[in-house]
């Protein structure tokens, strides 16, 4: 017990001389910022199936996942792309006023291009599927790009540094502090639950004229990272 309590105000005097030491340290302040637009190679489109029990226009839903399938095959897409949403994405909802039981699937088809959402849409529309959106966009190198701009970010916090302190004649020394702020690619998801008929209005699409002339708004990683600097003596 009495090692303890030695070992912790020995631990109290040293945290208390490192502050100390701190306080009486020169130093600058600095931001560094960077980044970087990426487009992004990952989009997912999120596609309804939907089957009506009831009325004249009858189509099963196997024959629409078989369609569904068959047109991703057709369009050059491997089958493992197409994959259920979720684990709840096959259900069945009954609707009481119309006496109406509709079932549907909820598929995700994972696209790499403008030009693949482009022949997918073509598909979709083909096959007089209706309801699909695009729920999210990434890159597949996202974690290597966002530490690549946190670099250059904590790089240019240290050129301001050394560019303001060579002004007045001083050096820049080590780091006393350095602290990431709000480091994430902005990825803007409102609206993105448009039918397929007006996704081209997506905030995540830019420049469309018809399905076959599809851009994509580019990924923003952005860093800004906060930095302490002593000033050497």
């Amino acid at each position: 017990m009495k090692r303890l309590i030695s070992l912790l105000s020995l631990t109290l005097i040293c945290t208390a001389t490192v502050a100390q030491e701190f306080k009486n340290q020169p130093y600058i302040d600095v931001n560094g910022s960077a980044d970087t637009l990426v487009v992004p190679d990952q989009i997912f489109l999120r596609i309804t199936l939907k089957e009506r029990e009831s009325g004249r226009d009858e189509v099963s839903l196997n024959k629409l996942e078989a369609d569904l399938k068959s047109g991703v095959e057709q369009i050059g897409l491997d089958l493992e792309k197409l994959s259920l949403a979720n684990a709840n994405a096959d259900y069945v909802q009954v609707k009481w006023n119309k006496k109406d039981v509709v079932s549907q699937t909820v598929y995700e088809l994972e696209l790499a291009n403008a030009t693949q959402l482009a022949k997918a849409l073509e598909m979709l529309d083909e096959l007089k599927i209706e309801d699909a959106y695009i729920s999210r966009v990434k890159h597949s190198q996202d974690d290597a790009i966002r530490d690549a701009v946190e670099r250059k970010a904590i790089l240019n916090a240290k050129h301001k540094a050394d560019l303001l302190l060579n002004a007045i004649g001083e050096q820049t020394g080590s780091p006393l502090v350095i602290r990431s702020i709000n480091n994430s690619p902005e990825q803007r998801m409102d609206a993105m639950n448009s039918n397929i008929n007006i996704s081209y209005e997506s905030p995540l699409i830019s420049g469309v004229k018809t399905k076959n002339d599809v851009g994509f708004k580019k990924l923003n990683y952005q860093a800004s990272i906060y930095v302490k600097f002593s000033i050497a003596e």
